[in-house]
């Protein structure tokens, strides 16, 4: 290997590295949010243990959607949700913007007015996969874990036009 390679392997296998990049994703994926259910320590720890490893983004973001808090050992990845108070409109919108591309706010009451590509049906598609999870025992208790409801639904209506209704977007 030459010298830049060599360089760059031990830069990347360094803590700093590791440090580096934890400090980054929580600023990016918890915008300076206030720890009410997952300690600092250990969603730091977590992030560096993921880019200690080198662990695909893809299963690095598979992980933060899929925790819920129940398992101490992956409590630290269930921040994304559990420090959102997993409140359905604020994290249908930090997914679209974080991990699709797309700041859907506008899509929450309307199709966008100038991009074509952003719908209404589609803010209401993510928030279907959320719509009957909740925070158990209640969002205050700083224990709480991600449940599931039993059922639940998702209905949405254009306030433009009137006609444009969606109601059971909830699969089956």
């Amino acid at each position: 290997k030459g010298k830049r390679e060599k360089l760059v392997d031990k830069l990347l296998a360094s803590p700093g590295y590791a440090r580096r990049m934890a400090w980054h994703f929580d600023v990016m994926l918890m915008e300076r949010r206030n720890d009410s259910k997952v300690p600092r320590a250990a969603w730091e720890e977590y992030l560096r243990s993921v880019f200690a490893e080198n662990k695909p983004y893809d299963a690095f973001v598979r992980e933060l959607l899929a925790a819920d808090g129940a398992d101490p050992k992956t409590r630290p990845a269930a921040k994304f949700f559990l420090d959102r108070d997993f409140e359905p409109n604020l994290v249908t919108k930090d997914i679209g913007r974080i991990f699709l591309g797309r700041n859907m706010q506008c899509a929450q009451c309307h199709d966008h007015p100038t991009i074509s590509d952003y719908k209404q049906a589609d803010y209401y598609g993510i928030q279907a996969f959320l719509n009957r999870s909740f925070l158990f025992p209640n969002a205050q208790a700083a224990t709480a874990v991600i449940a599931e409801k039993a059922e639940g639904d998702v209905s949405f209506m254009s306030v433009f036009d009137k006609d444009k209704k969606l109601h059971n977007a909830a699969p089956k």
